[in-house]
């Protein structure tokens, strides 16, 4: 990978997730939600962040891949006389209801000969801010660190979870997690692995795709599906916070919430390739924050917050060496003007287009609210969509959105035969 590509691929429950690098690192997970504290960030600082990482004693190949139409990720290591793979997923499966167990799984299982690794359990919850302190506990791992609390399951020994290398003769599993009394086997790990498979492939069936690029847009929408927090259903920009737009910039920012903009496209990829049940989710989330704060803010927290506080990490390193480190979003109090043209999108695609539901007396004098919001401030100068700080300027996309706007206003307006 070139310079500043981050080399990972995702797994998540749609109410966390973690970030598996191709080496089977596992360098960015929080817990228990997407936005909560860090337990694993070497992304942000290879050495105090945190890591789950196995590392094969000897010169070996690897290769990682999806299990097809799944979210769950295999990493193999290979070389003449040994192997052995990896397979990392967040069970998530139908049983009467849908259950999404908030764990991260690891099942390490011997394909061949006797392949030596060691193992690193480095977890430092609460961002790495405090000196984490570990011990067992009734076959338990359990790490604090203030507030914040992380446990691991495994059939690993003491001493390999210390870092000693270890033998693999047979198929060893890590659950890492919030304390309970659950018990788990190898037998029970792969049966949630089974579960979960089922779960994602029946998922996916429900898609609606071309043949032309149909892998490509499925693992799209996987991905997509795995940054929806399906608590409301808001969408993340992204998993992570401080990945630099440019390398060694300034410009990194706090990502792990729900953009109105962004929501608006993703209801309209979604609901392309079949999807109902999270763009509708999606637009009344949206909308019931707009409508229930007369105030509309270009975004919002996964779980509905409207304040954003944004504070520095600087005890962290950053990506490459790019700080500050951010968590929380200064942003949520920009004026952007291309915002009200996107709710009235979202209001079009809705309460028209998708015809979710039919416009009340609430929702047109919302909409009458924005439309006279656009005609106010559409000459004034704002932050654009790139939110650049301190720098109002007069942006073209700013503009246009504002004309969409309107224009969504007049086609509700005729399809509900109003003048």
């Amino acid at each position: 990978m070139g310079e500043g590509m981050l080399d990972y691929g995702i797994i998540g429950n749609c109410k966390t997730c973690a970030l598996v690098k191709s080496d089977a690192s596992i360098d960015w997970f929080c817990f228990p939600t997407f936005s909560s504290p860090s337990v694993f960030a070497r992304l942000l600082d290879t050495e105090r962040g945190g890591t789950l990482r196995i590392t094969p004693v000897g010169n070996y190949a690897c290769k990682q891949r999806y299990l097809p139409n799944t979210a769950i990720l295999e990493t193999t290591f290979t070389r003449r006389t040994d192997a052995f793979r990896i397979i990392d997923f967040f069970p998530r499966y139908r049983h009467h209801r849908l259950v999404r167990q908030n764990k991260l799984f690891r099942i390490i299982i011997p394909l061949k000969g006797t392949p030596r690794f060691r193992l690193t359990y480095d977890p430092r919850p609460g961002y790495a801010k405090r000196k984490a302190r570990s011990q067992w506990r009734d076959g338990v791992y359990h790490t604090v660190a203030g507030e914040h609390e992380i446990t691991l399951k495994t059939n690993l020994s003491q001493a390999a979870i210390a870092g000693e290398e270890c033998v693999l003769r047979s198929t060893k599993f890590l659950v890492c997690g919030a304390a309970d009394d659950t018990h788990y086997s190898v037998r029970r790990c792969m049966q949630l692995l089974d579960a979960t498979q089922r779960y994602w492939e029946r998922w996916v069936e429900t898609l609606i795709t071309p043949q032309q690029h149909r892998p490509l847009i499925i693992r799209s929408a996987i991905t997509l599906k795995l940054l929806t927090y399906s608590n409301t259903g808001a969408i993340l920009a992204a998993a992570t916070t401080s990945i630099p737009e440019v390398v060694g910039t300034s410009r990194t920012f706090d990502y792990r919430h729900c953009w109105v903009r962004d929501a608006a496209f993703a209801v309209d990829a979604l609901k392309k390739i079949g999807r109902e049940y999270e763009p509708k989710k999606l637009i009344a989330f949206i909308m019931k924050l707009a409508m229930e704060n007369d105030h509309v803010q270009i975004l919002y927290g996964i779980e509905g917050e409207t304040r954003l506080r944004e504070r520095s990490l600087g005890h962290l390193a950053g990506f490459k060496g790019s700080r500050p480190v951010r968590i929380g979003n200064a942003a949520y109090n920009q004026e952007q003007h291309d915002i009200y043209g996107e709710l009235i999108d979202i209001l079009y695609l809705y309460y028209a287009y998708y015809a979710y539901e039919t416009m009340g007396r609430k929702q047109w004098r919302f909409l009458s609210w924005l439309v006279n919001q656009i005609k106010a401030k559409w000459e004034r100068k704002d932050s654009g969509i790139w939110e650049f700080r301190g720098k109002h300027r007069h942006y073209l996309f700013s503009k246009l959105m504002c004309w969409v706007g309107v224009d969504r206003a007049v086609k509700l307006a005729q399809h509900y035969g109003k003048d």
